[in-house]
């Protein structure tokens, strides 16, 4: 089964609830044919074996976890590469134990899940956190910098540094995220990552898993577009961005798409 039609079908099964192991899995199937998904996900078990270990011992359930997956295993963030592709691939971010903000929340949230913790995922602007609710506590946990316990006041301190004193906190920034929104926040990491890079064929395919896991995003045909016209295939090209054209008549951007149409529609009159 293709990565495209794997998520479609787990998106059939589960709505917005997405369950994160086999949904990133399941899009890694695309760089990854022959993934073994059952494999990464025995890993994830062995590791919440782990922290079920410690808890058993006495360990509070978000210390356990903080010692399992930052301190034993060394789950840490990829600093030195940030907009490496394989950043955004779960089974790489296994093998690895590296990983960007989401990826790495997306092992916290779905180990804590296997022992029973209430943990989700929050997009809060720059950097995805993950929310532990504890005991009647909601701890925020940034994943990428060791599992670090931060508070909303923390958080308020990170975003008016982030902003220059531009930005300043607001409930809405903690919302919790749902598994297709975490999904389709990973596949736009790709399409960043893969585009950064220079390779504008894996784009187009981050962007086709994209397209089938938030086809609201119509931008998303509006970018992929552009990077078929990259490609020289014209006809791909003028589709995508006629569409585009379409849904969003009165896009900001839309008389700059408008003025490459006609040259893509010559270049595709030319190739048939």
């Amino acid at each position: 089964m293709s990565a495209k039609a794997a998520l479609s079908a787990l998106l059939a099964r589960h709505g917005d609830d997405l369950p994160l192991d086999r949904s990133l899995l399941a899009l890694a199937k695309e760089e990854y044919p022959a993934l073994d998904e059952d494999r990464y996900r025995r890993q994830l078990d062995r590791w919440a074996g782990l922290v079920e270990l410690r808890i058993r011992a006495g360990l509070p359930a978000p210390f356990a976890l903080n010692r399992v997956l930052f301190d034993e295993i060394g789950l840490r963030g990829n600093t030195g590469a940030y907009y490496d592709p394989a950043n955004s691939l779960l089974n790489v971010v296994l093998d690895r134990r590296l990983g960007i903000p989401i990826t790495l929340a997306a092992v916290y949230i779905e180990v804590a899940r296997r022992v029973g913790q209430v943990a989700e995922g929050i997009s809060f602007p720059g950097h995805f956190l993950v929310r532990h609710r504890f005991e009647g506590r909601e701890l925020l946990v940034d994943a990428f910098h060791g599992g670090e316990h931060l508070t909303r006041a923390d958080c308020a301190a990170r975003l008016e540094a982030m902003s220059e004193g531009k930005a300043s906190v607001a409930d809405w920034m903690f919302a919790p995220a749902s598994g297709r929104t975490l999904v389709a926040r990973v596949l736009t990491n790709l399409k960043v990552a893969y585009a950064k890079a220079g390779d504008v064929v894996q784009a187009i395919r981050a962007i086709d898993r994209l397209i089938v896991v938030a086809p609201e995003r119509n931008e998303e045909r509006r970018d992929r577009g552009l990077l078929y016209a990259e490609l020289g295939l014209a006809n791909a090209a003028v589709t995508d961005l006629e569409a585009y054209l379409a849904a969003a008549p009165e896009a900001d951007d839309g008389a700059t798409v408008r003025a490459r149409l006609p040259g893509l529609m010559f270049a595709a009159s030319r190739m048939n």
